[in-house]
């Protein structure tokens, strides 16, 4: 992994604020001189995440999720921490000397940068061939379809020639027939080595660090067949592993907090020549787990718009259900035109498409509406087997004002009563679906109370707020009983020897172990324990844990006299023992 300086990572970090940085990710609410936000780490409906402008943490006081900006970028992101502080300098316009292309080539390893090499190499002589006289029909053809030559340079639209020219240029360069079979560039028959996107426009397909992995070739003369073929699954690309355009497409979601899912990399074009660049395709119809899980990582509503043709809709309803089912926010695009994003902006004209992506059906209400064509509302068994199934579908929602108006409706379109509509879900319940959802998040636990541990929370509480404390401490004590709270205490010892006074959010990026870094968050905002230096209260500490080392001592001979039975032995432990309760009494005098 790529080291970035700590003189670095501080200058970020002081310049970032956190405020600003969450707020590019969700809504906030002014709370005083903080901020509060709907947690994205676990099932939340109310802000229960709160941002401290002065500390520069955040903390959940549901799940205990909590850090500094990097913390949250990292989680947020699910993104390595390097990779945090990159984007977090991005997003201030902070030059780092360490590059986001740098850290990528540091993340891969020598094979898998060689293909991304010769995919880059490919798509320069592609996109060069595009604007030769061979292609010279192709070009026409995607002006046309109203491509701009700055959409084609966007996106590294190319075009492959006949003749094998691709596997030529490549081999011409060094590259083995080997690697190029491994990213299905060629493929091999019995008369040689062949282009597998021969004559073909190329769009090329970006993983998540924006490096090339595939392609998706469209036919370019009349008769080819078929319209479209895709790379097939190698060792860097998976194509239910992908989202296309996701690497621009997640930046574009958060600001504008939702993002468009579509069938093929034509329609995210449409998007992109209307303006709207929070598009992303699935490269078919069908919506992979790991596509669910790229997208829920967004935290944004999911807009689907799918084609207008019986195929898109079906897409919709199905690809609806899997979002809904992983309890993620899910709209669906009215498209009554049966055409797709395409073809609405070349016969309509880009006005019209703005409209018609604007006017979102939530998910219930496009399956009421889908559902009842196919319904003819006079026959009766037709209609109560319709009332049967939506009823079922609002019984799902979990907003009781939602389910009311719904159910209402339902009612009306019907004739049934709302009374009987809620008594048929009560009567004969449709199968459910395993859904795969995010529980909501129990507050993970701080470790038990001991006296001994509370009194280790105190010193603990007070090293964190005061230097002079911990000169007092190591002074006085020197360690901890507890091996995890000791190491912590070191670490605060060791930040002391660079700075005088101890910075939360810098401090938890020094710290390994996320149960120290959840206890500074919990020491931190716990008013049970100080929140200045107060050498009375950590001497009294110190007090308490000499006493708990020494009632742990006693009931540990205790325990020996039970099964010792040599005299000389249990003179011996009786003997300690009166010395220890003696020790006892006279710090307990002394606290007095």
């Amino acid at each position: 992994m790529p080291r970035i300086s700590e003189e670095e990572i501080n200058r970020v970090r002081s310049k970032a604020d956190i405020a600003e940085v969450i707020g590019k990710y969700l809504p906030l609410v002014k709370r005083g001189r903080n901020y509060a936000a709907v947690c994205p780490f676990h099932n939340d409906h109310d802000p229960s995440l709160y941002i401290s402008t002065d500390k520069q943490i955040y903390k959940c006081f549901v799940c205990n999720a909590g850090g500094n900006v990097f913390t949250f970028v990292q989680n947020y992101e699910k993104v390595s921490f390097p990779e945090a502080v990159i984007k977090v300098a991005e997003l201030v316009n902070e030059p780092l000397s360490y590059s986001r292309d740098a850290f990528v080539n540091e993340k891969y390893d020598a094979k898998t940068q060689n293909y991304f090499k010769i995919f880059n190499e490919a798509i320069d002589f592609l996109s060069y061939q595009l604007y030769s006289e061979m292609a010279t029909e192709q070009l026409s053809y995607l002006y046309q379809r109203g491509y701009s030559d700055e959409l084609i340079k966007h996106f590294k639209i190319g075009y492959n020639p006949d003749k094998d020219a691709l596997y030529r240029f490549l081999k011409a360069k060094g590259y083995s027939e080997k690697d190029l079979l491994a990213i299905n560039l060629i493929r091999s028959a019995p008369d040689g080595f062949h282009d597998s996107f021969s004559r073909r426009i190329i769009f090329p397909i970006f993983n998540y660090d924006n490096q090339p992995v595939a392609f998706n070739g469209r036919a370019s003369y009349q008769g080819q067949e078929p319209k479209y073929i895709n790379t097939e699954n190698t060792e860097i690309y998976v194509k239910g592993n992908q989202l296309y355009n996701y690497h621009e497409a997640k930046s574009a979601a958060k600001e504008a907090q939702c993002v468009y899912v579509v069938e093929g990399v034509t329609d995210v074009y449409a998007f992109y020549k209307a303006g709207v660049k929070n598009c992303v395709a699935t490269l078919g119809t069908a919506m992979s787990k790991e596509q669910i899980r790229l997208l829920k990582n967004l935290h944004v509503p999911i807009i689907l718009c799918y084609d207008g043709d019986a195929a898109g809709q079906n897409a919709n309803l199905k690809n609806a259900r899997q979002l809904v089912d992983n309890k993620i926010s899910c709209m669906v695009v009215k498209n009554t035109t049966k055409l797709d994003p395409d073809e609405v902006i070349r016969q309509n004209g880009t006005e019209f498409f703005l409209k018609m992506i604007s006017e979102q059906e939530v998910y219930i209400q496009f399956f009421m509406r889908a559902y009842a064509s196919k319904v003819d509302f006079n026959n009766y068994t037709q209609k109560k087997e319709y009332a049967l199934r939506m009823a079922n579908e609002i019984a799902r929602l979990t907003d009781e004002f939602d389910r009311q108006t719904f159910f209402a409706e339902l009612s009306r379109m019907t004739g049934f009563e709302t009374s009987q509509l809620e008594g048929l879900v009560k009567e004969v319940r449709e199968p459910e679906v395993k859904r795969e959802v995010e529980p909501v998040a129990k507050p993970a636990p701080m470790p038990k109370k001991s006296g001994r541990t509370s009194a280790e929370y105190e010193v603990l509480s007070q090293l964190l707020n005061s230097k002079q404390a911990a000169s007092y401490y190591k002074e006085k004590m020197g360690y901890l009983p507890d091996r995890s709270l000791n190491d912590l205490a070191l670490s605060i010892l060791d930040y002391y020897r660079k700075k005088d006074k101890l910075e939360i959010a810098e401090l938890l990026d020094e710290l390994s172990e996320e149960s120290q870094k959840q206890l500074v968050l919990y020491l931190d905002e716990n008013e049970l324990y100080s929140k200045s230096y107060n050498e009375q209260a950590l001497s009294e500490a110190f007090s308490r844990l000499k006493v708990s080392l020494l009632d742990e001592s006693i009931t540990a001979i205790k325990r020996q006299l039970v099964v010792t039975t040599d005299e000389m032995k249990k003179n011996e432990l009786m003997s300690k023992m009166v010395s220890l309760k003696k020790d006892r009494i006279k710090i307990l005098q002394d606290m007095q």
